[in-house]
């Protein structure tokens, strides 16, 4: 894990509707605070397994199905 922070560019619904993202740092999928995407773009969030940092991007998507691997952290 870097002291990095990663933008991330995809998140998605969890099967209760929750936002989810993946880490750029682990690549575990970690729920994220907000019920929409406007709240959680340019928002930063620290990830309970690796504790590696991401930032939801301004021009972050919402996207349907299984969430993309990120490039991260190539020492991951």
């Amino acid at each position: 894990m870097t002291d990095f922070i990663f933008d991330v560019h995809h998140v998605a619904r969890d099967l209760d509707r929750s936002l989810i993202v993946r880490c750029p740092h682990c690549q575990d999928v970690l729920g994220i605070e907000g019920i929409e995407l406007d709240e959680v773009q340019g928002e930063q969030y620290q990830c309970h397994r690796c504790d590696g940092w991401l930032e939801v991007s301004s021009d972050a998507r919402m996207i349907k199905g299984e969430l993309p691997a990120n490039k991260g952290d190539p020492e991951a």
